[in-house]
């Protein structure tokens, strides 16, 4: 199925299913989001896949397009809140403002790609939320299958450190085409604890690249 088209079908299902009731709590009232903190935020609906899968960002420099910090902000599909019966989940983070980077893409806890050379990114501006829209995971985890196959990376243990793709990567796909309505999914983020009223922008994902000055598969370096 297309991009577009499954998007479509889960905002649809989405927007047929989310209620505040049965959102799972997170702790949303931690967030600061305002422009006195020097924060702005990020929002995204990400579906539920077969297998877990993070989606890592990170503040970059604009200039040297390089990353700026070792710490990511590491939104795991499965530490996010539910919304209507499980079809997908929210994620709503606080970050300081600035341009940031899809940079690592994991899944099932092994395996990942390093997005240097295909990501895409976005501004984040204090006191507000850049809204993503609806995530599709698929392609990128089609690209991780491929790649670990292809270079004989299909065996992993627990004891195994996280092991990178560096070449053929695709990130996941954002489309704010037919998402859910930011004042719905605000609306679960309030039930939650969030209640700041800041202002929410659309925010389009451009296609871009960052230079990889470290390169370590343990505790996946990929910056």
């Amino acid at each position: 199925m297309r991009g577009v088209k499954r998007a479509t079908l889960l905002a649809g299902l989405i927007l047929l299913s989310a209620s505040v009731a049965n959102a799972k709590p997170k702790d949303f009232h931690k967030l600061e989001i305002s422009t006195a903190s020097g924060n702005g935020g990020v929002m995204y609906v990400a579906p539920f896949m077969p297998g877990d899968y993070t989606i890592w960002f990170s503040r970059i420099d604009t200039a040297k397009h390089t990353v700026m910090d070792f710490k990511v902000v590491n939104t795991s599909i499965w530490k996010s809140t539910r919304l209507g019966e499980g079809v997908a989940a929210l994620q709503l983070e606080s970050l300081p403002a600035g341009h940031y980077v899809l940079r690592i893409m994991t899944t099932q806890t092994h395996w990942g790609e390093c997005l240097a050379q295909n990501t895409v990114g976005f501004d984040v501006s204090a006191g507000k939320i850049a809204y993503l829209g609806v995530v599709d995971p698929a392609p990128a985890l089609k690209a991780i299958m491929l790649e670990t196959q292809r270079n004989g990376m299909g065996t992993a243990t627990n004891a195994q450190p996280l092991r990178l793709v560096r070449e053929n990567v695709v990130p996941p796909v954002f489309s704010l085409e037919n998402a859910p309505k930011v004042d719905d999914l605000l609306a679960v983020a309030k039930a939650n604890g969030y209640d700041s009223g800041v202002e929410t922008v659309p925010i389009k994902t451009a296609h871009e690249t960052f230079v990889r000055e470290h390169d370590s598969d343990l505790f996946g370096y990929c910056h």
